[in-house]
């Protein structure tokens, strides 16, 4: 169960109703300021932004934190992957977004309480991802979402580098997407 910045407890402060429109090759630009060193502080203002971004689909898992890991490029569905041989470092044409665990609010440790005010959106989101891919494996293996054109709603959150699948050059990441609408 994760505990990334969508549990900061600046996080009741993200203004739901300002929404910032950015394509795929602009929040990959956003400069990357110095992380804190705990798991607890927002970088304002980035992370204090809702995110709206029209992307590619290219594939997603369930990961071992039960958060789904979604792989988002532009139109090239050009991606980070850095577990290829030799590993494909970052394009400048992908991120991540992350839906995590609707069961999880409280944090891998229970420290952050079970309220959260992005519980309804977190919840559809997985709903959604759910309902088009019912078939999916939920193992940890790749499922393939076959650059399927999407819209996904959620907070910037900077993460550090840790070999993942779609890194954004300024490890800029989705997280927590709130609303996914598939375009097609």
């Amino acid at each position: 169960m994760g505990s990334k910045g969508w549990h900061r407890p600046q996080a009741p402060n993200i203004d739901l109703t300002n929404i910032t429109a950015e394509a795929v090759t602009d929040l990959v630009a956003i400069h990357q300021p110095p992380l804190p060193g705990d798991n607890k502080t927002r970088i304002v203002p980035d992370e204090m932004n809702l995110y709206r971004v029209q992307a590619r689909l290219a594939k997603w898992k369930h990961e071992s934190d039960n958060d789904y890991h979604l792989v988002l490029t532009d139109d090239t569905l050009n991606y980070t992957d850095e577990t290829a041989n030799p590993p494909v470092p970052p394009t400048g044409h992908s991120f991540i977004g992350e839906v995590p665990d609707p069961s999880c609010f409280s944090g891998s440790d229970g420290s952050f309480g079970s309220q959260t005010p992005f519980a309804d959106g977190i919840t559809s989101a997985r709903q959604t991802i759910d309902q088009r891919f019912p078939n999916a494996d939920q193992s940890g293996k790749w499922n393939d979402g076959a650059g399927a054109p999407v819209e996904i709603t959620g907070i910037g959150f900077f993460d550090r580098p840790h070999n993942q699948t779609g890194r954004a050059p300024n490890n800029i990441e989705i997280h927590p997407i709130l609303s996914i609408r598939f375009l097609d």
